[in-house]
Parts: structure tokens; sequence; C-alpha cells
């Protein structure tokens, strides 16, 4: 008997923690419920829905929380019984890992439980189409050919030819509202038809280019005769249900990508087409088209609310989602509640920063004044010269000084993030004692212009003024200066990229590099280095960090905690409270440095310690399962305002409530 996979989540576990945002980003499908068009879900290809129950003022997270690698790409609902949805699901990745992720989810609760129609585990699902009058009828397409059911989901046959060459790969269907037996499927291989549920398929493309995507296809619901499908090269019409396609005009070549079809539910005559450069409108059954709004929106989906047809909604790949209330021809952003972003860099100061990549005018820098309640975006991508920042950095004696690492090298803002310019250095002038002494001693540090390289980590110290250190795929680079002029640390860290680096919270000497196999430890503040070897060479160093005692360093490995107390000669498994299972990230409060938490992204667990190290307790992390974690930072609150950061969810604020509270201090209790 086959085992169901049911995803629900304890709801005192979800009010422990807060999505703060930056709200908006990557939205794939949006729908909208038939019988009450205030609301809407939307499906994201990292895993996620959200539901808006007030026409997308706010939305929620709904407990489908796979693995970041589940992409939905396709959301229905039932047209009678709007509380039963369904997904589809694939994994991101070009070989399915058959991990019981893919397939489709079924929810009777609105999308409160789901549950894994056993036939489909392990189809990369990509289409989804229920029929509007038979709604027991559903058919999906995956990236093995179509299949269907016709008890609501309970078992389904393959009705496309097995193994068949062209017809696989399905990214979009259509049924006939009038015929059950009619289904269209769009694949890489242009359209397909059949007529008889399955038995005989029909290659339905005369007329078209030969297009890479067939990505929507909609029948005409006044006239079935009439078909349209959008492509990479733009729009069909067919009168003859496919068999001759007339390609549409009126859309230039540069938007010609049509991700999505669809037609007006009052006014039959009007016609939506989603690109890649913006949407366009038809009043004319698709004989002239119009750009309805100027902005170039990629847009993945639409709904259109039946109730009010000026009211249109979109999925975009980078602003969220959208909603006109006049037919299109202005749009707001709603993304209250709604988030989707690739993070790259954060930190934690007294403001909060952070960078979200490959987001265009709608991603950036962003910052938060009020611990998170709100952001603003200081600057997009196009104000970071095009590139996208993966660390952060913040002048602990000046908020407004920043600094920024790119792939390309390092940015430096002096307003708060708000402008950019691209940081080099300048070599400094010699001194005569460093002319007299040139060509007769090794000088433990050289002067050199900061390369135009990939930045893996920016840090301030705040034992050392105005002194940065950026790591680099050419080195470890110092600046004593606010990021003037740079020098290159020398000895066993200067060649090869360093990844990581850790800077003692008040002693300026101690510094730690960590380079892709190996570790250096610095008591010189970079003058020499030991190797710092902990455990068998099978261990994984993860991070490390600095206790309050002189030469105290704990490491984070892949075989749990280790601990050296003489700066890193020798090393001691440090396990009180702490289980061995992978340690990736440590925290250390900068108020109070006997605080500091660590991270297990394998278990998705966060422990804490109030002495600085020395002994350990489980925090309470519910609700953070099914959540790609980053990196975490505390707050100002000694106990609860933990800030995490996720992969495509942002940054998440710990707020306990009554029921963790005492959870809380059982913990505190166990760990004395």
């Amino acid at each position: 008997m086959a085992t169901l996979l049911v995803l629900a989540s304890p709801v005192f576990l979800q009010a422990d923690w807060e999505s703060l945002g930056p709200y908006g980003g990557h939205a794939l499908k949006v729908v909208l419920d038939p019988k009450d068009p205030s609301h809407l879900f939307v499906a994201t290809k990292n895993g996620q829905v959200y539901h808006s129950t007030n026409r997308g003022l706010r939305w929620t997270s709904l407990p489908f929380r796979l693995n970041p690698n589940a992409a939905l790409h396709a959301i229905v609902i039932h047209p009678e019984a709007s509380n039963v949805l369904y997904l589809g699901v694939a994994e991101n990745s070009a070989q399915p890992l058959n991990s019981g992720i893919s397939g489709v989810f079924r929810s009777d609760d609105e999308g409160q439980r789901w549950t894994l129609l056993p036939a489909t585990r392990d189809w990369p699902v990509l289409s989804l189409a229920i029929h509007p009058k038979q709604p027991q009828v559903i058919v999906a397409g995956t990236l093995q050919g179509v299949f269907r059911s016709e008890n609501a989901g309970a078992d389904w046959k393959r009705i496309s030819p097995l193994n068949h060459p062209d017809l696989k790969g399905v990214v979009s269907l259509a049924l006939d509202p009038t015929n059950v037996q009619v289904v269209y499927a769009g694949t890489p291989h242009l359209p397909w038809r059949t007529q008889d549920g399955g038995a005989s398929w029909t290659s339905i493309h005369q007329g078209m280019i030969d297009d890479s995507d067939m990505f929507s296809i909609a029948v005409d619901r006044t006239d079935t005769q009439r078909v349209f499908a959008s492509a990479c090269s733009g729009i069909y019409r067919s009168s003859s249900r496919g068999d001759l396609w007339t390609k549409m005009q009126g859309i230039p070549g540069t938007n010609r990508r049509t991700h999505i079809i669809l037609q007006d539910p009052v006014d039959e005559k009007v016609i939506y087409a989603g690109t890649t450069q913006g949407l366009w409108k038809s009043p004319d059954g698709g004989s002239t088209w119009q750009k309805t709004n100027p902005y170039p929106y990629v847009i993945n989906s639409i709904a259109i609310d039946p109730t009010d047809h000026n009211q249109l909604y979109l999925a975009t790949d980078r602003s969220g989602i959208l909603k006109s209330r006049d037919g299109g021809l202005t749009f707001q952003a709603l993304n209250e509640g709604f988030i989707n972003r690739n993070i790259g860099g954060f930190v934690s100061e007294d403001a909060l920063y952070l960078s979200s990549l490959y987001d265009g005018d709608f991603g950036g820098i962003f910052s938060s004044v009020d611990a998170g309640r709100s952001w603003k975006l200081n600057a997009n991508q196009v104000a970071l010269k095009g590139k996208n920042v993966i660390s952060l950095a913040v002048s602990p004696v000046n908020s407004r000084l920043l600094f920024a690492g790119t792939y390309e090298g390092l940015l430096r803002s002096d307003d708060g993030g708000l402008s950019w310019r691209p940081v080099t250095g300048v070599l400094p002038r010699p001194t005569t004692a460093a002319k007299a002494a040139r060509g007769k001693i090794l000088p433990v540090s050289t002067a050199a212009r900061l390369p135009e390289t990939k930045i893996f980590d920016v840090r301030f110290s705040t034992a050392a003024a105005n002194t940065v250190y950026v790591a680099t795929a050419q080195g470890l680079f110092e600046s004593s200066d606010n990021g003037t002029a740079w020098k290159k640390t020398s000895g066993l860290v200067s060649a090869g990229a360093v990844y990581k680096v850790v800077l003692h919270g008040s002693d300026p000497n101690w510094i730690i590099a960590q380079l892709s196999n190996r570790v250096y430890v610095s008591g010189d503040r970079a003058a020499t280095w030991i190797e710092a070897r902990v455990g068998e060479s099978v261990i994984r160093i993860n991070d490390l960090t600095f206790g309050e005692a002189p030469g105290r360093i704990l490491a984070g490995t892949s075989h749990g905690l280790f601990e050296s107390v003489d700066g890193g000669k020798s090393w001691n498994r440090g396990t009180s409270g702490l289980p061995m299972i992978p340690i990736n990230q440590f925290n250390v409060s900068r108020k109070q440095p006997s605080l500091m938490y660590s991270l297990s992204l394998a278990e998705n667990q966060i422990y804490r310690s109030t002495d600085g190290g020395e002994h350990w307790a489980r925090f309470d992390d519910g609700g953070l399962r099914g959540l790609s974690i980053q990196a975490m930072a505390p707050g100002a609150s000694q106990m609860a305002n933990l800030f995490v950061l996720t992969e495509n969810q942002g940054v998440l604020v710990y707020r306990p409530s009554l029921a963790s509270g005492i959870s809380e201090r059982a913990v505190a209790k166990v760990s004395e």
C-alpha cells in the first residue's frame, strides 16, 4: 500500500517566527478562487504557496514546505468546491532525484494540509488542467508525457504514447470546455491535440514558427473552434481547433516571448498576453494589440476577477504580485507578506542591511531601521553598477559607511547604501624606512591595489578603528583607513582564495582566515600564521569564532563542535549540551559576547549558549523546517529577537509565543 505524504504545520510553531521581508521577488503562478474573488493563491518556483483573503492586500504563507528544490509549476482550484486545490510539483534539477517531492498534491481545506496523490509520486509535473464542467477530470503534463484522472486524482492513466520522442516535457495544457475528450498539450516540440481522450494524438503546428517552448494554450469559451497559443515567437490563433494557425501581428519582436495568454472572463473579445517585456491587451480577439503599461515586467501568470474584470493580478519574475484596477493601464505592487528572494549579504548593526540577488530594478541593497518591521530599497542593481552583492559590511562607528562584495570586486557607499562606487584602492607612497629596508627583509604585508575579483567576505574590525578586511579570490586584504589604501597579507594566506575572515571582537591581533581546505590563525595581526588542524582530514570546517578568553577558538565542523584554548594549535571536542551534529555557523552578540548561537543546516536546529560556548541548549526554532537557512544574527533582546536569513523567504525574527516562552524557561533551567 502506498504511503501518503501529508504536509501540515502546527499553528503554535509558526507563531514564534515572523517573516519580515523584504517583500516581493519571484512569483510563478497566481490563481483566483472562482467562488470568492477576494481569495487568491500564489505558487513559487522554490516550494512556497501563499494565499490572500483580501484581494492581495496581505499574503500569508501556507504550510507547503517541501524544500527549495520543489518548483510549483501549476496550481488549479476546483471550479465548484473551491476548498479543493491541486499543485503540480517538479524538482529544480536537470536530473530528477526521485526524492518524493515531485507529483500532484491535493488539499481539501484551502491549502492548510496537502497530500501527495500516491499514483503521481516522483512525476515531474509541469502543468495541470481541471475540466470546468466535469471537475473530476484532471490532466497532468509531466516530463514523461500526459496523464489523466477521472476520479479527482485518486487514479491516473497515461494518455500519451510511452517514450514518445516529442510528446513529453508538457509545459502547458488546455481542455475543451464542451468536450472532455479534447485535450491540448504544449511542449518544447510545439503543440499537440487529442480528440479521443488520448487514444490518438496529432501534432498541430501548421502555420507556426519552429519554437523552443509552447508556454500556454487557451480555448475560447464562446467558440471552441478558436484556440490561442503563446510561444517564444509570439502569439498564434486558430479557427480550426489547431489544424491551422495564424501568427498575431502588432507586438514587436522584442516583446514576442509570451508566457501566458488569457481570455477576459466577461468580454470574450478581450485577450491578455503576458510577455517577458510587459502586458499586452487586444480588444478584438487578437487582431490588434497595445501595450497596457510601459514598464517591462516579466509576466509569468495572470488572474482576472470575474466580478470586476478590470481587476487583474500578475505574477512576475522580480516584482512579485502586481494588481491593476483599470484593465491593465496602471499597476500597484501588492507584496505585503509575500517574499521569494535570493538573499546575498546580510549584516545586523543599529540598522539591518541585506542584499537580494538577480532582482534587477526591484532588488539590491535594502535597509531597515526598525528591526525589520519595514524595509527601504536603498539601491537597485542599476545603482550597484549591475553587480550582485554577496557580502556586506557596515562600519561599527559610522553607520553610513558600507562595503559590498560582488562577483567582480568591492563597492563602497558613504551615504547609507544609497549610492555606490567601485573600490580598487591606491598604492601608498613608501616611507624612507621602507625604502631602506627594501630588498633586505620580507615584509609581512605588501601595499597593493584591491583586485577586481570575486569578494567572498567583508569584515570591519570592532577592535581596531577604521580597519576593514576583505577575503577575495586572490587572497586576504587589509585597509586601516576605511578602504582608501590596501595591503595584501603575506605568508600562508598570500596565495589562492580566502573565503572567510573572522576577527576577534576586542583584540585586533587575532584573525582567522579560511581557505578552501585550510584554516589559518594569526595572533599578531597577520604578521605570522599557523595552520589550525581540527581533528581528522575528513572533518570539514564550516565556521569559526573567537571566545572571550585569549586564544580560545570554537570551530563548527561537519562532525560537531571543536574547541581550542591555545590559538588553534590543539583542539578538543566541545560537546556540553550540543549533540554531534554538523555545525555550519556561529553568531556572537557584540553587546554581550557570552551570548552566542550555533546553527546546523542539516538538522535545521539552533542552539544557544549564555556562557561563551561552554554549555549549550536547544533553542526554540519551531517553524524553520523546510526553509533553506543561510545565516543568523541576534537582535537587541537577549532572549527574543534572533534574526534568521533564509535563501528565499527573506529575514525571520524570533518572537516567542506563550507556549514557547514556557519551553524557553525549561531550556534555561536545563542549561543551569
